[in-house]
């Protein structure tokens, strides 16, 4: 697993030099704590985890709390803390915390009943709709897919399948009453782009346009019109893969693919072979976060979802979404350990 995500982390960077050279510094010293943390939760085993499931937990809801009490309002969104002249994202430090506390949890109260089906929704609920009300649909729309993945391999059964999608058929039609305008807008823009080409299409015409650019073999690296223009809006962030596919063309995009195929099978492995059903579900949290993110940001660089504010990772630029990624990596390379130390008890 550090192979791959240390090679997207090189083509990343390699991007981000052409288009924020001054923001290398920041992915540099976030590179340093990611791959610290890295190691420290490589070495923290399950036993260590579960005597903190509910800490983490807590720990999760008591700093998304502080967000609105204590954060920063940017683009009328209130999404970042300040603690010592660093500015970090909540929503996005919680993810691993959330993936061990509902991996131990969904253990306590398997999802057979509709009780425990109950009590582990109203856990999940909580931290959601701190992230959603934030707003930060994005996260909310992680931390769902993280849940639902768990759940799902906990064995959650077939009744349960069915009632929760009659459940959204009926809900469905409410949704409008709960989207935030903007986030209605991005739905309605979704469908016809062009309608609004110099408002809120604008972003899915300009990502569509700078990725057909680059053709086979790119522009070359800081040669890319459409970004170094900056015709793409969040060039460095949401659509870093849009700006790298201008300046690398299809072969580039073809061997950041292989690198994230690389990695999101190396994280599969991690649930293969495990005999422990916490590791199971744990690993499985830890590979829905990377594929449902990597998976959603390259649907919408390429017009394919409605644009939601999510980071390609350890590709866009944000300390916060680098350092929680390698967190994520750390949790799993423990994991797979653990499969190699039952492998030699059993052959003792």
């Amino acid at each position: 697993m550090l192979l791959p995500a240390l090679l997207i982390v090189a083509l990343g960077s390699l991007i981000i030099s052409s288009l924020m050279p001054a923001a290398l510094t920041g992915q540099f010293i976030a590179l340093v704590i990611g791959l610290l943390l890295f190691w420290l939760f490589s070495r923290l085993n399950l036993v260590f985890h579960r005597s903190l499931a509910i800490h983490y937990y807590i720990f999760s809801l008591l700093i998304l709390l502080a967000t609105f009490l204590f954060g920063q309002i940017t683009r009328g969104s209130i999404r970042w803390l300040n603690i010592g002249g660093v500015s970090f994202q909540p929503s996005e430090i919680v993810k691993p915390f959330l993936i061990l506390s509902f991996g131990f949890l969904v253990q306590r109260w398997p999802p057979k009943t509709f009780k425990n089906l109950l009590i582990l929704f109203s856990l999940f609920l909580l931290p959601w709709f701190l992230i959603w009300q934030q707003p930060d649909l994005g996260s909310s729309m992680v931390i769902l897919f993280i849940w639902l993945a768990i759940i799902f391999m906990a064995g959650l059964p077939r009744r349960f399948l069915v009632l929760g999608a009659l459940s959204l058929l009926i809900i469905f039609p409410l949704a409008g009453r709960v989207l935030k305008d903007y986030q209605k807008q991005r739905l309605a823009i979704f469908f016809n782009p062009s309608s609004d080409p110099l408002g809120q299409g604008y972003h899915t015409l300009q990502a569509l346009i700078t990725v057909g650019s680059g053709q086979f073999s790119g522009r070359g690296v800081g040669k890319g019109s459409q970004v170094q223009l900056r015709f793409l809006p969040e060039r460095q962030t949401d659509f870093i893969f849009a700006s790298y596919a201008e300046e690398l063309g299809f072969f580039g995009c073809l061997i950041l693919l292989c690198l994230y195929v690389w990695l999101l099978v190396s994280l599969l492995k991690t649930i293969q072979g495990q005999q422990n059903p916490a590791a199971v579900l744990i690993g499985t949290g830890c590979f829905a976060a990377l594929f449902f993110q990597t998976g959603v940001n390259l649907a919408i660089n390429l017009g394919l979802l409605p644009v939601s504010g999510i980071t390609l990772p350890f590709f866009s630029v944000g300390g916060s979404s680098l350092v929680t990624g390698w967190i994520i990596l750390g949790i799993a390379q423990n994991l797979k350990s653990e499969i190699k130390n039952t492998s030699l008890l059993e052959i003792k």
